[in-house]
């Protein structure tokens, strides 16, 4: 019979779930992706804005940059950590 360990209930609440590691990892490519259609529509609306979606890796990099250096300087954690409410530990 299992008994109640208030410290293992702890513990495992920390712990993430490969589930939300693997959404951590995936979450990037998924803005880059929704960053690239973003503009593809923008673009197509509005012509004068071309010459951004040509560019849309390196608006990516400017974006990713500013969203890590913020996340990183304010929470302690990337931005996929953050959002998903990952926290590290020293092991």
């Amino acid at each position: 019979m299992a008994t109640y360990n208030p410290l293992m209930l702890h513990r495992a609440e920390l712990t993430p779930t490969f589930i939300e590691v693997l959404a951590a990892e995936q979450l990037m490519p998924q803005l880059r992706e929704a960053l690239q259609y973003t503009l593809a529509v923008a673009a197509a609306r509005h012509p004068r804005l071309l010459r951004i979606h040509h560019s849309s890796d390196e608006v990516f990099a400017l974006v990713s940059l500013a969203l890590e250096w913020h996340f990183l300087s304010t929470a302690d954690a990337s931005f996929a950590e953050s959002f998903y409410g990952i926290r590290r530990a020293r092991v």
